[in-house]
């Protein structure tokens, strides 16, 4: 029995230090999950700012596209006044008006060409537009992961919920436990020694009354030899007299030894009795053990349970810490590639600004040049005017080269985004499997 008890807190021990020790993995993998959720957040904050930088740049680039294309009415406007004045001033030569006619042809070349770049700026525009859209589709996927994640936090504190239960279980049955057995012990030692002095009693009395007993059949004996004397020595009246004294005497003890026996009986009936009750108490006492037994038991299979499901808890939550990583990579990865076209695009402002600075300047020094020579010096000032719009033109190719750069440079960001996303729709694929 002792074996037994010793055994079940042995158990309840390794079971209670197997659950401690989960408990400390459990709160291991809570904080990790934590710090990478944090991570996240802060990550999901810089692409949100990288975003409205974006924004603001291509809001700036636009209002730079208006700007230019208002100053390029104002210099078409300047050159078809020069354009009248050239021809009121040279109507009668061939060469001016072959001038004014190439004049008129590149006029109509620029405004074509400024046109194709007003038609790739609206496309930039809209490609912008369609990977923000996928920015934003990617950040629906992440917060959707991170509603996954906190679902499985949830589920992880039922889980743990549970298994506080079933501690608090162990421990309440570990200490009725003990107080049963504590009982049965104290109840036992107690039913031990009262049927010890019970058992005592018995063999006191019995051992008095078997005393008694040899006694009695000694007096009779002697009574028998007396009566034998008796009848050979004396008269037959007097013998029958006696012997008559003689029966009544051993009738009376015949009585009182069959009274002797019938206490030895009831004693020993009596005995066997509380021998028997001790009995039956003791297979009670087995009994409630045996059921303590099997609830231990039960309570065993379910901690061995969930020992299973935070095994199985553990590995999800390492895949999809395996799933966060990768998803902050590819994080980095766009911040990088919105960092590098924000630099870009900075770059492009620049060298609009300054193209814009350059067609004012421009058209200021037209303007005075217009005042201030004479009409002897206007052919030399047409020709400074077509030099100053080789210039224009060479600064405005080098603006378009730069932005089909910008927009090739914009559809590898956005072939990066696809990637992360097919990366990130395998990795949700991966995760509903498991």
């Amino acid at each position: 029995f002792s074996a037994t008890n010793q055994n079940l807190s042995k158990t309840l021990e390794d079971t209670q230090n197997n659950n401690k020790a989960l408990s400390g993995k459990l709160e291991d993998t809570e904080n990790e999950l934590t710090s990478e959720k944090k991570n996240a957040l802060k990550q999901d904050k810089t692409i949100q700012g990288l975003t409205l930088v974006l924004k603001e740049k291509d809001k700036e680039i636009e209002e730079l596209c208006h700007e230019i294309e208002d100053r390029n009415e104002a210099l078409a406007k300047a050159r078809e006044m020069v354009h009248k004045d050239q021809l009121q001033k040279y109507q009668g030569a061939e060469e001016h008006q072959s001038l004014l006619m190439e004049k008129q042809e590149e006029l109509a070349q620029l405004q074509g060409e400024h046109q194709t770049k007003l038609l790739e700026a609206q496309k930039l525009q809209r490609s912008l537009w369609r990977r923000e859209q996928e920015l934003s589709d990617l950040q629906q996927a992440k917060e959707q992961l991170d509603q996954e994640l906190e679902e499985f936090q949830q589920q992880k504190k039922k889980g743990d919920k549970a298994l506080n239960e079933v501690q608090n279980q162990l421990k309440k049955l570990t200490g009725e436990l003990g107080e049963r057995e504590s009982g049965l012990k104290q109840q036992y030692q107690e039913l031990l020694e009262q049927t010890k002095r019970r058992l005592q009693g018995h063999e006191v009395t019995i051992q008095r009354l078997t005393t008694c007993l040899t006694d009695k059949e000694q007096q009779l004996q002697e009574y028998m030899n007396m009566t034998r004397d008796m009848e050979q020595s004396r008269s037959p009246g007097g013998s029958d007299t006696m012997l008559s004294k003689l029966r009544e005497q051993l009738k009376q003890k015949e009585k009182a030894l069959e009274q002797a026996l019938d206490d030895k009986f009831e004693a020993l009936e009596e005995k066997d009795n509380e021998i028997h009750q001790l009995h039956l108490s003791l297979r009670e006492k087995a009994r409630d053990l045996e059921r303590l037994n099997n609830l231990l038991s039960h309570n065993e299979d379910t901690i061995n349970s969930f020992d299973m499901l935070i095994k199985e808890k553990d590995v999800e939550l390492q895949h999809l810490a395996n799933m966060l990583k990768n998803l902050q990579w590819a994080k980095q990865d766009v911040e990088d590639n919105l960092n590098r076209a924000c630099r870009e695009k900075d770059a492009i402002i620049s060298q609009l600004k300054l193209s814009l600075e350059g067609k004012t300047k421009d058209m200021e020094e037209m303007a005075s040049a217009l005042l201030s020579q004479s009409q002897s010096q206007a052919r030399d000032l047409a020709e400074q005017m077509g030099q100053r719009l080789k210039v224009t033109e060479a600064m405005l190719a080098e603006a378009v080269k730069a932005r089909v750069r910008l927009v090739a440079d914009n559809e590898s960001t956005v072939e990066g985004l696809l990637a992360t996303i097919s990366s990130k729709d395998q990795l949700l694929k991966e995760s509903a499997e498991h």
